[in-house]
C-alpha cells in the first residue's frame, strides 16, 4: 500500500473530479491511525475542512469529509482549527428555505458531537494527550458558552452544543472554569423546548455537585420555584424530573428540599388523579419521581412517611375500567430479570394502563418501608400487599410480592401482628405459584427463600405456610422442576428450617416430604446443566434431614431418583458427575445399606466415558470412608486397577487416587491376596506405573500407593526393593535434570519416594545395605543439589534410628561441602535422635567461622533436629537456655533458629513443640529473660509462637499475665507486647477462635501512651509504644471490630493521634565541622503510628469498622494529615511521611466526599501543596519522589467539589496538570 503523499492530496482534493476528491479524501483516512502529529500539515487541514463548506457542491465529498475529521481531530496538530470551524458553522443562521445549508450545517453539527466524542476517548486513553489538550478545550467550552449566552440562537445548534459539552464534561470536568455559568445557562434552557431538554438536563446533572455552593443553591432554588409555578401538567411533570435529577445529582442534598419536592408531588398526585383526566398520563410519572426521591430522603422524623403514604395508597385499588382483559393481555407480555427487579412492558399507548400506577404505588411503598423502620408503616403495607396479591395483573402482584419481602427484612418482622400478616400473604403467594410464566414462579419462590429466611424460627408461620408450598410443588412439579433457580429457592426453604429448629425439636412431616422432593425436581430437570449445583446441594440438605430424622424414606428416594439421573446418558454429563459424588459422599456418611441399586449404577457408569473421571473421584469419596470402603466390590476395583494402567494420564490419576484410599481407609478388611498380587504386577519395571518410568507429576501418588502395597503383601519370598526399584534414583536424577531440579516440583516427589523408601527400609532388613549404597549414591552424584535432594536421607532415619549415625559418616568424606552434611543431618534429625557428636554439630555450627553457607545451612539443620522428640535434651533445650542467656555469643541465631523451628511446627500435626510439658518450661526460660531493642522483634516472635502452643492446654494466657505484672520490667513488657502479637497473628492464619483474648489484647494496646508531663521524658517508654502500634495495626487487619469499645473512643484512637505528632523531646542536631545533623529518635514510631492510620482505614474499607467516624475524629484525622503532608508550616520534616499524608488523605476525602473542611484547613493544605509542588522542581531523588506524591494528591482531590471550588487550590492543580510527571504519577 502506497505511502500517503501531501503533495498528492493537495492536487487530487482541488481537482473538479469528485471522484479525485472522495479517493484523496480515502487515502487521508486511510493514513490517520498511523499519523504523527506534526505529519498533518495546515494546507491538509484547511483543505478538508473546506470540503464541509458550501463551497463544495457534492454530497459524498462533504459526507466523507464529515468522516475524516473525527479521526483526524486527535492526530493533528490544528485541532482547535477544526472545532472553531465547526462551531462557527453550528451557530452560523442559515438563510431562509435554503434546504443545502441547512443539510450541511447538520453534518457540521454531528461532525461536531463525533469530534468531541472521539476527543474526549482519546483523553481517557492518554494522559500525556489530556494534559497537552486542557487550554484547548478549555477554550472550546467558553466558545460554547459564549454561544448557548445568545438568545437567538436555534434550538438544534443549541442541543448540539450541549451534547457536546456532556461528551468532554467527564474527561475534563475538574479543568473547566465554566462549570457555574453553563449550568445556569442549562438551567434556563430547560424551560425551552423539549428538544434540548434532555441534553441541558444531561449537563445540569454532570455539573450540578461540581459547581460552588452559592450556585447549587441559587440552581436549586430556581428549580423549586419553576415547579411551584408551573402553569400545566406537562411542565410540572418536566420541572419535577429537574429537581429529581438536581437532589440526586447532589452528593449531600438538603433534606428539607427534598421533603417539599415530595410533598409538592403528592399534592400534584392527589389533585390529577382526583380529577382523572384520561387526557392527563403524568400520574405514573409522578410516581416515578416520588419513588425516586423517597429512596434519597433520610428524614430523621419518624412520621415523615405518612403524608407520601396518604397521597399513594389510593391508588393501589384505581383501575378506570371494570374490565380488565385488556390489562391482562399486556401483562402477559411482562419479562422478569433473575432478581425480578425490573420488568419491561409494552404498551401501545391505546389500552388501559391504570396497572402501571398501582405497580409504581406500590413501589412507592417499597421504597418508604425500607427508608423507615417503622411498625406501623410496615403493617399498613402488608395490608396492602394483601389486597394487591389478588390484583388481575401479574406486575402488579409480582410488586406486592417484594413489598412482603422489604417489610420481612425490617427489625419489627418477629411481632406477632406481623408474623401473623407475613403469613396471610405467604399464602397467598404460595397459590400464585406455578401459573403460565415460568420466571414468575422462580421469582415467587426467591420472595419465599427471603421470607424463610427472616421467619423460619416461627413456628405458626412454618407450620401453615410449608404445607401449602408443597402442595403447590407437588401440583407445578414440572414447572418447578424447569428451573434450577426455583429448585434451589425450594432447597434453601428446607435448609432455613432445619437450621431454625431449636435443640432437641424434631422436623414436621412436611418439611421432610418437601426435601423427599427435591431429588425427585432435580431428576425431572435434570436435562437442565445448571442444575447440576442444585444436585449437590440438595443431597447435602437431604443428609442434614436424615440426621435430625433418621427417615430412611430420605435415603431410598435419593438413591433412587440420583441413581436413576447418573444412568441416563441424555443428560449432561455434569449433572450426572454431580449425582454420582453426590451418591458418594451419602454412602462414605450413611453407608451403602440403603443405596443397593444407586451403587450399582455407580458401578456401570465406569464404562461411560462421558462421567469417567467424576465417578472415579466418586469412588474415591466412598473408597476413603469407614463407612462405604469396604462394600465397594472387588470386580469394581479391578475396572479401577485396568483404567490405572491404560487410561489417560488424568484417568490414571484419579484411578491410583481411588486404590490408594481404599488401601488407607480406616478399620477396613484387606483386599484379598490375589488382588493384591495383581496390583504389585503392575508397578514391575516395564509397566506403565513403574517408578523407573512414570511422569514426574505421578511419583508422588504412585509411590505412596506402592508403600501401602508393600504393607498389605503377602507374597515376602522376593526382595520388594531388588525389584520394584531397578533403576529408580537413575530415573529421578533424569527428570529433576529436565525440570532443573525445581525445589516446587521436586519436593512432593521426593517427598513420597523417602517415605516409601523408609517403610521398605523399616521392613525390610535384608535390603538396607543396598537402600543405604543407592540412597548414598544418588546425593554424593548430585551435590550440586542437595539443597533440593537431601530429604531423602530421612528414608534411613526413619527406618532405623540406629543405623543414622553409620550411614551419616558414611557420606560425610564424600560430600565436597560441609553445609551439605549439615542439611543431611537436619534431614535426619526431624525424623529420628540424634547421637550426641551429631547434635554437637549441629549446635556449633550456627556460629560457625568456615563461612555464611555454612552458618545458614546450620541454622537450617538445628531448626529440623529440634522437631523431634528425640533431640529434645541434646539440641531444643541447650538451644533454649543458649537464646535466653544475655551472655551467649551468637545469641541471636540461638533466637533465630527457634523462631524457625517452631513456625515449621506451626504447620505440623504433632512435633515437640506441641507437647506442653516442652514448650511451657522453654516459654517461662524466654519470660525469665530480656533483650535489648535490637532483638526484642525476634525474641518477642519465639515468645508468641512458643505460645500457640500452649492454646489448648493452658487456660491462661503467659504473656499476658507477664505483661500485666506489676513489677514487670519495661523489657519485659515489650517482648509480651511482640509476642501478642505473634500469637494473634497465628492464631488467625489457623482460623481458630480468639474472641477470648479481646479484654487482654485492648488492656495491652491502654499502654500506647506518650507521657504528657513536659518534664517525663518519652524516650523511655518509645520502645514499648512503637510495638504497641504494631499490635494494634495487628489487630486492624484480623479483629478491627474488637476496638467498637469505650476504650478506643476514650484512649486508644487519641493516643494513636497523638503518636503521628513530632516529639519535640526526640529531636535533636548535632554540629558537625560546619553541617548541622538532624536526629530524630521518634521517627520510626510515627511511621509506625501513620502505618496503623492506614490500617484504620483499611478495615473502614474492607470489614466496614470506621474508627474514625466511631470516635468522631474526622476533624482531627484531617488536621493531622494536613499539618503532616508537608515539611512546610511546622510539618513533619521526614519525606516519606509527607507522602504517607497525602495518600491518606486523598483515601479519607474520597471514602467521605460529604467531609466539609474549614477555611483554616483548605488554606492550609494549598500552602503545604504549593510549596511542595515547588520544592521538587529540582526532581532530583528525594524531592522528585515528593513531587510525584503531590502530583498525584492534587489530581486526586481536584476531582471533589470542596477543591474544585477552591481557587487557591485551583492555581496549584493547575500547575500539576501541566507538569511533565503527571502520567508517572498518577502510577504511583
Amino acid at each position: 500500500m502506497a505511502p500517503f503523499s501531501t503533495e498528492c492530496f493537495l492536487r487530487d482534493i482541488k481537482h473538479a473530479d469528485k471522484d479525485l476528491r472522495l479517493m484523496a479524501l480515502f487515502d487521508l483516512r486511510r493514513c490517520l491511525p498511523s499519523a504523527d502529529e506534526n505529519g498533518i500539515t495546515s494546507d491538509v487541514v484547511n483543505k478538508v475542512l473546506l470540503c464541509l463548506s458550501p463551497e463544495e457542491r457534492c454530497e459524498e465529498v462533504q459526507n466523507e469529509a464529515a468522516n475524516v475529521l473525527p479521526e483526524m481531530v486527535v492526530k493533528c496538530s490544528q485541532r482547535d482549527v477544526i472545532f472553531q470551524f465547526l462551531l462557527s458553522s453550528i451557530t452560523e443562521r442559515c438563510i431562509l428555505n435554503d434546504s443545502d445549508d441547512t443539510n450541511l450545517q447538520y453534518l457540521s453539527g454531528m461532525t461536531f458531537k463525533n469530534c468531541c466524542l472521539e476527543f474526549a476517548s482519546e483523553a481517557r486513553r492518554s494522559v500525556a494527550f489530556w494534559q497537552k489538550q486542557i487550554d484547548m478545550v478549555r477554550h472550546l467550552c467558553v466558545g460554547c458558552a459564549t454561544q448557548l449566552e445568545i438568545d437567538g440562537l436555534q434550538d438544534t445548534a443549541r442541543e448540539i452544543l450541549y451534547t457536546a459539552v456532556n461528551t468532554l464534561v467527564p474527561a475534563y470536568k475538574e479543568a473547566l472554569g465554566e462549570r457555574d455559568v453553563l449550568i445556569k445557562r442549562a438551567v434556563r434552557d430547560f424551560q425551552k423546548t423539549n428538544s434540548i431538554r434532555h441534553a441541558s438536563l444531561t449537563l445540569i446533572e454532570s455539573l450540578l455537585a461540581l459547581v460552588r455552593a452559592a450556585t447549587q443553591e441559587s440552581v436549586v432554588a430556581e428549580s423549586l420555584k419553576l415547579l411551584v409555578t408551573a402553569t400545566s401538567s406537562e411542565e410540572y411533570v418536566a420541572y419535577l424530573q429537574l429537581c429529581e435529577v438536581e437532589m440526586r445529582a447532589l452528593r449531600s442534598p438538603p433534606m428539607p428540599v427534598v421533603q417539599q419536592v415530595i410533598d409538592s408531588a403528592c399534592e400534584h398526585l392527589a389533585h390529577v388523579t382526583k380529577q382523572n383526566d384520561e387526557g392527563d398520563d403524568s400520574t405514573e410519572m409522578l410516581l416515578e419521581v416520588v419513588c425516586s426521591l423517597v429512596q434519597i430522603h433520610s428524614s430523621g422524623k419518624a412520621s415523615s412517611w405518612r403524608g407520601t403514604f396518604a397521597a399513594v395508597k389510593d391508588l393501589v385499588t384505581f383501575d378506570s375500567y371494570a374490565s380488565g382483559t385488556e390489562e391482562d393481555a399486556y401483562a402477559n407480555d411482562v419479562g422478569y430479570d433473575d432478581d425480578y427487579d425490573e420488568y419491561y412492558i409494552n404498551d401501545n399507548g391505546t389500552s388501559n394502563s391504570s396497572w402501571k400506577l398501582r405497580m409504581w404505588t406500590i413501589r412507592v411503598l417499597q421504597a418508604l418501608v425500607a427508608q423507615h423502620d417503622d411498625k406501623e408503616l410496615g403493617m399498613q403495607s402488608l395490608s396492602v400487599a394483601a389486597t394487591t396479591l389478588q390484583d388481575h395483573v401479574q406486575a402488579v402482584q409480582l410488586e406486592a410480592v417484594k413489598l412482603v419481602r422489604t417489610v420481612a427484612s425490617r427489625s419489627y418482622v418477629h411481632d406477632a401482628d406481623c408474623v401473623a400478616l407475613i403469613t396471610s400473604c405467604c399464602h397467598r403467594l404460595c397459590n400464585l405459584i406455578g401459573g403460565e410464566d415460568d420466571k414468575a414462579t422462580m421469582s415467587l419462590i426467591k420472595a419465599l427463600v427471603d421470607i424463610f429466611e427472616s421467619l423460619a424460627d416461627a413456628p405458626s408461620f412454618c407450620e401453615s405456610t410449608v404445607p401449602l408450598l408443597l402442595n403447590q410443588v407437588r401440583a407445578h412439579f414440572s414447572t418447578v422442576a424447569a428451573s434450577a433457580a426455583a429448585v434451589e429457592g425450594c432447597r434453601c426453604i428446607v435448609e432455613s428450617v432445619i437450621q431454625a429448629r431449636g435443640d432437641g425439636e424434631s422436623l414436621s412431616s412436611e418439611t421432610v416430604s418437601l426435601a423427599k422432593e427435591l431429588s425427585a425436581l432435580c431428576l425431572c430437570g435434570g436435562n437442565l446443566s445448571a442444575m447440576a449445583a442444585c444436585i449437590t446441594k440438595a443431597s447435602d440438605t437431604l443428609a442434614q434431614v436424615y440426621k435430625a430424622t433418621r427417615d430412611a424414606c430420605v435415603s431410598t428416594v435419593l438413591g433412587n431418583n440420583y441413581g436413576a439421573l447418573l444412568e441416563n446418558r441424555s443428560f449432561p454429563a455434569a449433572c450426572r458427575a454431580a449425582a454420582a459424588e453426590s451418591l458418594a459422599s451419602w454412602a462414605a456418611a450413611q453407608g451403602l445399606s440403603t443405596l443397593e441399586k444407586p451403587a450399582a449404577a455407580l458401578w456401570r457408569a465406569l464404562d461411560c466415558d462421558e462421567v469417567k473421571l467424576p465417578v472415579l473421584r466418586a469412588l474415591s469419596i466412598m473408597a476413603s470412608s469407614s463407612e462405604s470402603s469396604a462394600s465397594v466390590p472387588t470386580s469394581v476395583l479391578e475396572k479401577v486397577a485396568a483404567l490405572a494402567e491404560s487410561g489417560s494420564a488424568s484417568v490414571r490419576a484419579a484411578s491410583v487416587d481411588v486404590l490408594l484410599r481404599r488401601l488407607t481407609a480406616p478399620n477396613t478388611p484387606p483386599l484379598a491376596a490375589p488382588f493384591l498380587q495383581h496390583l504389585m504386577t503392575l508397578f514391575a519395571p516395564g509397566h506403565p506405573l513403574s517408578l523407573s518410568s512414570c511422569e514426574l507429576a505421578e511419583v508422588s501418588s504412585l509411590a505412596l500407593l506402592i508403600a501401602q502395597l508393600f504393607q498389605h503383601r503377602t507374597e515376602k519370598a522376593v526382595p520388594f526393593y531388588g525389584t520394584y526399584f531397578v533403576g529408580l534414583w537413575e530415573h529421578v536424577a533424569r527428570m529433576a535434570d529436565a525440570v532443573l531440579w525445581s525445589r516446587s516440583l521436586m519436593n512432593p516427589a521426593l517427598n513420597s519416594l523417602t517415605e516409601l523408601v523408609g517403610t521398605v527400609y523399616e521392613h525390610e532388613s535384608e535390603s538396607r545395605l543396598t537402600i543405604e549404597d543407592g540412597v548414598r549414591q544418588f546425593l554424593v552424584s548430585n551435590q550440586l543439589h542437595i539443597p533440593c535432594i537431601c530429604m531423602v536421607v530421612r528414608c534411613v532415619s526413619a527406618g532405623s534410628a540406629s543405623a543414622v549415625s553409620a550411614f551419616l559418616r558414611t557420606i560425610s568424606p564424600q560430600l565436597v561441602e560441609r553445609a551439605h552434611l549439615l542439611l543431611c543431618v537436619g534431614e535426619a534429625g526431624q525424623a529420628t535422635g540424634l547421637g550426641a557428636d551429631w547434635s554437637a554439630l549441629v549446635l556449633d555450627s550456627v556460629q560457625s567461622k568456615e563461612g555464611e553457607l555454612v552458618r545458614s545451612c546450620g541454622e537450617r539443620s538445628f531448626s529440623l533436629c529440634m522437631l523431634h522428640p528425640g533431640n529434645t535434651e541434646s539440641i531444643l533445650m541447650p538451644c533454649g537456655e543458649r537464646a535466653a542467656d544475655g551472655g551467649t555469643a551468637g545469641r541471636y541465631y540461638y533466637v533465630k533458629s527457634i523462631k524457625e523451628a517452631a513456625t515449621l511446627a506451626l504447620s505440623r500435626h504433632r512435633t515437640v513443640f506441641h507437647d506442653a510439658a516442652v514448650s511451657k518450661p522453654l516459654l517461662f526460660l524466654f519470660l525469665q529473660s530480656s533483650v535489648g531493642a535490637d532483638l526484642v522483634e525476634l525474641y518477642g516472635a519465639c515468645t508468641g509462637l512458643l505460645s500457640v502452643f500452649l492454646f489448648d492446654a493452658e487456660r491462661s494466657l503467659m504473656i499476658a499475665d507477664a505483661l500485666f505484672e506489676t513489677e514487670a520490667s519495661l523489657d519485659t513488657r515489650v517482648t509480651c507486647m511482640v509476642a501478642l502479637r505473634y500469637f494473634l497473628s497465628a492464631l488467625a492464619e489457623r482460623s481458630a477462635n480468639v474472641e477470648i483474648y479481646r479484654p487482654t489484647v485492648l488492656r495491652a494496646l491502654l499502654q500506647l501512651h506518650r507521657p504528657t508531663d513536659t518534664k517525663e521524658s518519652t524516650e523511655p517508654s518509645l520502645l514499648l509504644r512503637s510495638m504497641a502500634l504494631r499490635l494494634l495495626t495487628t489487630v486492624l487487619q484480623h479483629s478491627p471490630h474488637w476496638l467498637l469499645c469505650e476504650a478506643t473512643r476514650t484512649s486508644i484512637f487519641p493516643n494513636l493521634l497523638t503518636e503521628l505528632r513530632e516529639d519535640a523531646k526526640l529531636q535533636g542536631t548535632f554540629d558537625l565541622s560546619g553541617y548541622t545533623h538532624r536526629v530524630d529518635r521518634g521517627l520510626e514510631c510515627r511511621k509506625l503510628a501513620f502505618e496503623s492510620l492506614s490500617a484504620v482505614f483499611r478495615a473502614a474499607r474492607h470489614h466496614n469498622v470506621d474508627l474514625v467516624e466511631y470516635c468522631e475524629a474526622e476533624k482531627s484525622v484531617v488536621s493531622m494529615l494536613i499539618m503532616a503532608c508537608s515539611s512546610h508550616g511546622s510539618g513533619d520534616r521526614e519525606s516519606s511521611i509527607n507522602d504517607t499524608a497525602k495518600d491518606l488523605l486523598v483515601r479519607f476525602v474520597e471514602s467521605k466526599p460529604e467531609f466539609v473542611f474549614t477555611p483554616p484547613q483548605l488554606d492550609s493544605l494549598v500552602a503545604k501543596l504549593s510549596h511542595d509542588i515547588k520544592w521538587g522542581a529540582s526532581l532530583t531523588d528525594s524531592p522528585k519522589t515528593t513531587l510525584l506524591y503531590t502530583i498525584k494528591c492534587l489530581m486526586k482531590l481536584s476531582s471533589q467539589p470542596v477543591f474544585m471550588n477552591h481557587e487557591g487550590f485551583q492555581e496549584v492543580a493547575e500547575v500539576a496538570r501541566k507538569s511533565p510527571l503527571l502520567a508517572q504519577s498518577l502510577k504511583l
